[in-house]
């Protein structure tokens, strides 16, 4: 059994006591309108909650939600957001995970943007054979091992731009990983649809993604539509 700090209204007084009580994992304070963690000194009202679930929200809210792959995040766009350098996943983001070659339209997507906006990729992949294989077939910097929603390697990314954080956007697929970490670190982030192979339907082939919208929701994140 633990001890948890509960913070009790004296109604009498109408100051806020505290006092020290035995609690187990889960226990409430006698008022409703307060939280407690047993073995600990935080005291979380119901208002704090709130505010926590909307901080969330706002974490996993991308900027820009492009409702399409990143073929259709065009040079208007960049320029619209006064973007001066993009960090781009890879895995799902450029290249479907089960392919290894960069696609012909991704190709002249790139130098559409080249000019427009530094380039570097930035992947929670490890693997430099095939990380490294993508990255040089478009002639990009490229980050292995990110480790997202991690801020280390986007800041590494950002600082080898020789850019301020916020003209630089995070660009990806995946709301827990990608947006989150760019959030976190307060950048510009724009959510795309994965890149999907011919033929294949996104619902069924990304559920992990699903999931993550509708989580990302219950949380409070708006995902509609941006154009």
């Amino acid at each position: 059994m633990g001890y948890a700090t509960l913070i009790c209204q004296n109604h009498s007084a109408g100051n806020a006591v505290s006092k020290t009580h035995p609690g187990e994992p889960g226990d409430r304070a006698v008022k409703p309108n307060y939280w407690v963690t047993a073995g600990s000194r935080a005291v979380v009202s119901v208002s704090q909650r709130r505010s926590i679930t909307m901080s969330w929200g706002k974490l996993l809210e991308p900027d820009l939600f492009l409702g399409d792959s990143i073929l259709s995040l065009t040079p208007e766009i960049v320029k619209e957001y006064d973007l001066k350098g993009l960090v781009l996943d890879v895995d799902e983001t450029l290249v479907p995970l089960r392919e290894i070659q960069v696609s012909e339209y991704l190709r002249q997507w790139v130098e559409q943007i080249r000019p427009v906006a530094t380039l570097w990729l930035v992947s929670n992949n490890i693997s430099e054979a095939r990380i490294g294989g993508i990255a040089r077939s478009l002639n990009l910097p490229y980050i292995t091992g990110a480790a997202k929603p991690s801020r280390r390697k986007l800041r590494q990314a950002v600082t080898g731009m020789n850019l301020p954080v916020e003209k630089v956007a995070m660009v990806g697929d995946r709301l827990f990983t990608d947006v989150l970490a760019g959030n976190r670190l307060g950048m510009f982030t724009i959510l795309v649809e994965p890149m999907v192979e011919p033929g294949e339907i996104m619902q069924t082939k990304h559920p992990v993604r699903s999931l993550e919208v509708w989580l990302s929701q219950i949380l409070g994140a708006s995902l509609a539509q941006k154009k």
